[in-house]
Parts: C-alpha cells; structure tokens; sequence
C-alpha cells in the first residue's frame, strides 16, 4: 500500500504517498481538484505512476489522469463530456489501464488503448451480446480464457466462459435462473426539465397494456453518490409486474452526474430535491404515463423521507406513500445512525444536511403530519444501524398525536433492510397489498393486518 486518498476529520480531501516502500507516509496536495474527487485507482506498470480519477476547478465531470510520483506533475488521459469516468478497464495482468467506463443513460465505454487485447475482447463482446452490458469478472494472465457477466434492464445476469483464441462463448450459470428476462418490462430512459431550469434524468418502466397506468415514483436511497441506472431492479420488476408504471428521477444530489449536479442536492432535502420528484411526477401526468389520480410514492431510507415529505408537501399529486427504513426526523438524523457517530460523518451530514435546526424541523416530515392527508405505511426493522428504530417510533407518535390513520410494520431483526427471505416475502405482500388497496378500483372490502412483533 503506497497511495491513498480520502477524507479527514473535518472532511477535507488528503492524499498521501509513500515514494519507497519501506518508508514514510508523505502527504502532500493535488492542487487545482475539486474537494472530494479524488479517487485512487492503481499504479502503472512500473510503479512510477498512479492512476485516478479528479474533477478540476472549473469542471463539471470526473476524468481520468496519470500522477508522476516523482515529479508531482499529473496529465489528463480521458474524460466524458457529458458524464463521470466511474470505473476503468485494465489489461489481463491488471495493471495498465486499457479503458474507461461511464454512465448517461446507458454505460459508456472509451478506449485508451484500442488495440490491447483486453480491450479487443471487451469490443467482440459488445458486438455479441449487443444491448446488453458486459463486464470481464476475471482472466487468466495470458488472456485465452475469461469469465464475462452479461446483464441489462431485464436480465438479472449470466455468466460466460469466454476463449478470446476459438471466439466461443460457452454458458456457466445464470445469477437468478428463477427470472425469465422475456417477462420483465424494460427501462425507457427519460429527460425533462425542473421548474427551475435544471435538466433532470430518469427512468420509466412501464407494465404490459396500454397506458395510462397507476403508477408508483420510486424515489432512490443514498441520496448522495448514488443514482438509477439502466440494470435490473427486483423492486421496479415486482412492481410492473403488478400492473404499475415506476418512475425513477435522478433528483439533483444523485451521483453520476457531476460534482455541481451533486451538491446542488447539498441542504435541499425535503425542498428543491423534492420540486424534482414532483417535476417528475406531473411529466409523467403530462407524457399520459400515470393515471392522475392513482400516483403513490414508495421508497427506503432517502426514499422513504422523499415518500413522506411529497404527500406532506403535495397532498393532491399523491394518493399514498410507503416509507420503508426511512429518515423522518433530521433533527434526529444529526445524532443518530451510524453516520452521525463518527466526525467525519457528522461533519457530512453538516454539509448536506445543514445545522439550522429551525430548518431541519421545517423539512421534517414528523412535524408536517398535519399536512398529511393520503394513507402511510411505514416499514422498519428494530436493528436498522443507519435509520434508526427511533425514526419509526417518532413518525408513529406522529400520526397517533394527530389522530392520524396510518399503517404499522415493525420488524424484530432486522436492520437497514430486510434480509431473512421470509420476512421479505411478507413485507412486499404488504406493500402490494397497500398499493393495491389505494391505486387499483375497489372490488371488496379489504382487511387491514397490523403487523407489529413488539
């Protein structure tokens, strides 16, 4: 271990370096990068390199450079107009840097060194799986033999033996042979502007029939560093294939998009973050998607906070929300969960979440339950590390205090997530049950089953 980058106490980026094996960590600055864009990646073949991926002042995308250690002196080997470098590709030994891979709606993929053979077996792979991504898992040093993982929007995966001498690819195994990718519904990639100007990006999955159709936003978690991506989605499948349209908005502060894009995000949760979901949700009214008055907003962690600010916020765009390991109280976020336990942590969460505590409660949803007039189910497991229980608890006294109807699924167990196959199973059966309660036309009268293992 020679290199390395990260964030210090206070949150700041710090590089270091060793310039001999055995010797001492030097630290030392990468003047003109923009705070936290640092990402290490490796050495060059002869060690007198390292790899990473910056954004410079002034720029907008992450791109790929080379670092002299000796001289300090760094050049920029690649970068996308229009997105991030995330991920690069290197040669068999794994050590050069063949490639560079990013992520519009699609993955993108550049080649530094088109002719290397790593790179000539990613090219023939492309061409034999087209439409969908490939990734090498693994190859033997002299490259005749390779492990490829091919997967898209309907396809949770499969993997290949790959002989780059014969061009035969022969079929290992399938990572869920139980799904059949001939019934998922595939991912339509959408763009549109908020009502401030900024152009957003997304996904809408559509069910089988024709449109409109009751549809359920899907809000991601994070939200930080984290976007939707064209890839299969066990939540988005299970929902379409009840007959619901999912919408996914990458809202500003999503990941992927550039650093302005991301802390763009920075203090407007519950605010312009949220304006985006809504934006979202009346294109998709607009696009005759979604069935106006058959919208509810279904989301974990972040996304459970998004779900109950946008009912709390826009009682008349949306008929329900489930809140499933969710945020509620950001008073309360900044003291618990694990984040909140470390400095750096509490030091990002002072970053993107703001320290104003008369602002926090403002973008709570646990103090705008009065505002709340669509059905609620909330979901939380009583081991969530990151979440707290605590979160739960509160929005449920919430809504008791106010005399409030909600639903209740506490889960003894369980942590940020639900991880036992049974308790799984009966927590999606609640969840399309509630949907299907607030979103289909009524045909009996329903039973409501509170399910709380105190």
């Amino acid at each position: 271990m020679r290199f390395a980058s990260g964030l210090d106490r206070d949150f700041k980026l710090a590089v270091s370096w060793k310039p001999e094996p055995a010797g001492e960590w030097v630290d030392f600055e990468l003047a003109g990068f923009r705070d936290e864009s640092i990402k290490p990646i490796g050495f060059s073949g002869d060690n007198d390199s390292v790899y990473f991926t910056g954004v410079r002042e002034g720029e907008r995308f992450a791109a790929l450079y080379r670092l002299d250690l000796q001289t300090r002196n760094f050049e920029k080997l690649f970068g996308f107009d229009n997105c991030d470098v995330t991920e690069v590709i290197t040669d068999f030994g794994e050590v050069e840097v063949v490639g560079v891979k990013g992520y519009t709606h699609r993955p993108v993929y550049h080649w530094l060194k088109p002719q290397d053979p790593a790179a000539q077996l990613y090219q023939s792979l492309q061409r034999a799986f087209s439409g969908q991504d490939v990734t090498i898992t693994s190859a033997t040093e002299d490259g005749q033999l390779a492990i490829a993982f091919v997967d898209s929007d309907v396809n949770p995966g499969e993997y290949y033996l790959f002989d780059t001498k014969a061009k035969k690819a022969s079929f290992l195994r399938a990572a869920r042979a139980w799904i059949d990718p001939r019934q998922m519904h595939p991912k339509s990639p959408i763009q549109l502007t908020a009502r401030d100007g900024l152009d957003l990006h997304g996904y809408i999955t559509r069910p089988a029939g024709e449109g409109p159709h009751p549809m359920v936003v899907l809000p991601h978690g994070g939200p930080h560093f984290v976007r939707d991506r064209w890839a299969f989605d066990s939540e988005v499948q299970l929902l379409a294939s009840r007959g619901y349209a999912v919408l996914q908005v990458d809202f500003r502060g999503s990941g992927g998009y550039g650093m302005d894009f991301e802390t763009a995000g920075y203090k407007e949760w519950g605010a312009k973050m949220q304006d985006d979901i809504t934006d979202a949700t009346l294109w998709a009214i607009q696009q005759k998607v979604a069935i106006p008055e058959r919208i509810c907003l279904f989301g974990s962690s972040y996304g459970g906070y998004a779900a109950l600010m946008g009912v709390a916020r826009e009682p008349d765009v949306y008929r329900c929300a489930v809140g499933y390991a969710g945020v509620y109280d950001l008073e309360l976020t900044r003291k618990s969960g694990d984040i909140s336990q470390s400095r750096s942590g509490s030091a990002f969460l002072e970053k993107t979440l703001g320290d104003d505590l008369a602002d926090l409660r403002a973008r709570s949803p646990v103090n705008l339950v009065q505002k709340i007039r669509a059905p609620v189910l909330l979901v939380h497991g009583k081991e969530d590390w990151r979440a707290d229980y605590e979160q739960a608890t509160a929005m449920k006294k919430a809504f008791e205090q106010n005399g409030k109807q909600f639903e209740w699924m506490a889960l003894k167990g369980e942590g940020h997530g639900v991880y036992d196959e049974a308790s799984r199973r009966e927590v999606y059966e609640r969840i399309l049950s509630f949907l299907d309660r607030h979103l289909k036309p009524a045909t009996t009268d329903a039973v409501v089953r509170q399910v709380d293992e105190e």
